[in-house]
């Protein structure tokens, strides 16, 4: 469910706002109505993130904190190590896919983020700057984390802010990366 979430917000908001730049281009619409679009998507988007990171949660009676953001990496490596040891590539590709899971949780967090560092520049002219958008996605995952830590709705996670701060840098890439195209 959180996957299907997570990629239907991601491709709409970049079809769209790809669809709302090429208007703009023609004279079809405003500058100023293109910046309306963006924040109605950022609007859509923080709440389709509420809902995934908490809407979708059922409630734990235990408190999980995960203080180790590169957990996931060490007992991967340790274990492809291990079977390659004990049988070679296919041994070492088999414990490999033990940990499948794992990374699917580690691309949904870099991609939940990635609108957030992609349209929070063309909203708000003061966030203009690479280490801005780093602050402004710890901070947003980091409630989200506190969130989900006081609520029980989910883990605090250290791994999700490494994560999320990585696809908040990744999307504030790509909107650099469109904004250069376009020139």
């Amino acid at each position: 469910m959180r996957f299907i979430l997570t990629a239907a917000v991601i491709a709409a908001i970049l079809v769209i706002l790809r669809f709302t730049q090429g208007l703009r281009k023609k004279g079809s619409i405003t500058e100023k109505a293109e910046k309306y679009v963006k924040l109605l998507f950022l609007a859509c988007y923080i709440i389709a993130v509420l809902v995934i990171t908490l809407g979708t949660r059922s409630f734990d009676n235990e408190t999980h904190i995960g203080l180790n953001p590169i957990r996931t990496y060490q007992f991967a490596i340790h274990s492809i190590i291990q079977g390659w040891k004990a049988g070679g590539w296919a041994e070492a590709l088999k414990h490999l896919g033990w940990y499948k899971g794992q990374f699917t949780s580690v691309g949904l967090n870099v991609l939940l983020f990635i609108p957030l560092g992609y349209l929070v520049p063309g909203v708000m002219a003061q966030i203009d700057r690479w280490w801005k958008v780093l602050l402004l996605g710890f901070a947003a995952s980091l409630a989200i984390e506190a969130t989900q830590l006081i609520t029980h709705l989910g883990w605090f996670d250290t791994s999700d802010l490494l994560h999320n701060t990585l696809g908040a840098l990744m999307g504030y890439g790509l909107y650099k990366l469109v904004l250069r195209r376009d020139d």
